[in-house]
C-alpha cells in the first residue's frame, strides 16, 4: 500500500512538472506572437532594386507616398534662433521639369540655384528658414507622390523625372518638409504637396522619366479631391489601386537613365 501511495505521489509531482514546463513555453510563444502582431509595417527596400521592383513603387506612388522618414540629429537653430528638429526622405520622388536629360546630365544632375553654403539659403533649403516650408531657390524641389507633381509637369510642357532619394549619396540631404513643419509649428498653416526639397541629385539618382504626353493624359490628377474620387467611383468602382495600374498602364512611354546606379 505504502508503495502505491509513494508511486502516486512521484507521478502527481511529475504532472506537475510537466504542466509547469508547458505553460512555460506558451506563454513565451504568445510572447513572440504578440511582439511580432507589434512590429511595425516595414518599409520598401530600395536600395538594391530591380526596374521591375522601381516600377511597382511607383505605381503605388499616384496618391500615397512608400519612403522612409528619419530623423536628423543634433537639433539646429532655426532663423529666429529656435531648436528644431529636421527630417529626411528616402524614397520615390518626383521632379517637373523644362529641361531635357541633356542638359542636366551636363551639369551633373539637378542642383540648387542658390549656394547652400550661404547659412540663410541653407536655412531655407531646409524649410526653417524666414518662410516656413518654403524652398525658394534653394535646394531642388520634388513631390512625394505623382497627383501633387503631375500639374507642374503639364505647365512645363517638359518631362516628369523620377528619383530616387536613397541615392543622392552621404553628402546631400532630402529634407521632408511635411514633417518638419508639422513637428517643428504645428500652428503653421502649411500646403507643401508632399514635398521633399534635396540638395542636390546627382544624375546617377535619376531613374528615368514620362514624357510630357504621360502628364497630360493623366491631367485627371490635377483636379480637387472630390473630382478625382468622382472619377475613380464611375471609371474604377471606386478603387483607386485599379486607377493607379491605368495611370501607368503603358510603361513602355517611360524613359529608363542609363547612368542611374542600381
Amino acid at each position: 500500500m505504502k508503495k502505491i501511495y509513494k508511486l502516486i505521489c512521484k507521478m502527481s509531482i511529475f504532472s506537475a512538472i510537466l504542466a509547469l514546463v508547458s505553460c512555460t513555453n506558451n506563454s513565451g510563444k504568445k510572447s513572440e506572437s504578440n511582439n511580432n502582431q507589434n512590429k511595425p509595417e516595414e518599409k520598401p527596400n530600395i536600395t538594391h532594386d530591380t526596374m521591375e521592383s522601381l516600377f511597382l513603387i511607383i505605381k503605388s506612388s499616384v496618391f500615397d507616398s512608400k519612403g522612409k522618414i528619419d530623423t536628423i540629429t543634433p537639433m539646429v537653430k532655426d532663423i529666429s534662433g529656435d531648436d528644431v528638429t529636421l527630417y529626411s526622405y528616402t524614397g520615390i520622388v518626383f521632379r517637373s521639369e523644362t529641361r531635357d536629360y541633356t542638359i542636366i546630365k551636363a551639369d551633373t544632375g539637378f542642383k540648387s540655384q542658390n549656394k547652400l553654403d550661404i547659412p540663410l539659403n541653407l536655412l531655407e533649403a531646409q524649410g526653417i528658414g524666414a518662410s516656413k516650408g518654403a524652398s525658394g531657390r534653394s535646394g531642388v524641389s520634388t513631390a512625394k507622390n505623382l497627383s501633387k507633381a503631375i500639374g507642374y509637369c503639364i505647365t512645363s510642357g517638359g518631362p516628369m523625372y523620377v528619383i530616387n532619394t536613397a541615392k543622392i549619396g552621404a553628402l546631400n540631404t532630402a529634407y521632408d518638409f511635411d514633417s518638419i513643419v508639422v513637428k517643428n509649428y504645428p500652428f503653421h498653416v502649411h500646403d507643401f504637396a508632399n514635398e521633399v526639397n534635396v540638395t542636390y541629385i546627382p544624375k546617377e539618382a535619376i531613374i528615368g522619366w514620362y514624357p510630357n504626353t504621360f502628364c497630360t493624359r493623366n491631367n485627371i490628377l490635377t483636379k480637387t479631391d472630390a473630382e478625382i474620387d468622382a472619377y475613380v467611383n464611375l471609371h474604377f468602382h471606386g478603387s483607386k489601386e485599379q486607377f493607379a495600374e491605368d495611370v501607368y498602364r503603358n510603361n513602355s512611354e517611360f524613359i529608363q537613365n542609363p547612368d542611374y546606379v542600381f
